[in-house]
């Protein structure tokens, strides 16, 4: 993979479906990743930083942390292991108000997820197992009253209803 420039920008390989990365550099042609080992930073075109987080054996490993364009606002903030999601995840409008939070386990959703309007109020919650919705998923309007339920199964809606009943 090369930028725009020509220059080379990262190398690597498939295995069994997952992407190695083995070997990145800089736009200015600096290696920053070595033999799968190193700190990784992809970027916008304008050149604005994107994402940046530890490679370790040629996968995502550790805090990963992803920002809005033109700018130092946090999007989004992830932990992996052995280049899968594992532990807090926690999403960001551009004006720096979560918007999602909950974990993953092994790449999957797991447990409580919670999200938020642009104000702060909670919009949603459901839980998580194995990356499927299962149980109760409530809907809030902004003075947290319940706006509709839905159940879920495995997955699988089985019940909506409007309102707190």
């Amino acid at each position: 993979k090369n930028y725009e420039n020509g220059s080379r920008q990262e190398e690597g390989t498939f295995r069994n479906g997952t992407y190695y990365l083995t070997n990145s550099w800089s736009t200015d042609g600096k290696p920053v990743i070595i033999n799968g080992e190193g700190i990784y930073q992809s970027r916008y075109p304008d050149g604005s930083l994107f994402e940046t987080g530890t490679i370790h054996k040629g996968l995502k490993a550790g805090k990963w942390i992803t920002y809005a364009a033109n700018s130092d606002s946090l999007l989004a903030q992830s932990n992996y292991t052995e280049g899968k999601l594992e532990g807090a995840y926690s999403g960001f409008s551009e004006e720096g108000t979560l918007l999602i939070e909950g974990m993953f386990h092994n790449d999957k959703q797991v447990g409580e997820w919670n999200w938020y309007t642009q104000e702060g109020a909670l919009e949603s919650t459901v839980s998580f197992v194995e990356g499927k919705k299962d149980g109760t998923q409530l809907f809030f309007d902004e003075s947290g009253n319940v706006l509709r339920i839905e159940v879920y199964n495995n997955g699988e809606l089985v019940e909506s209803r409007i309102g707190p009943e």
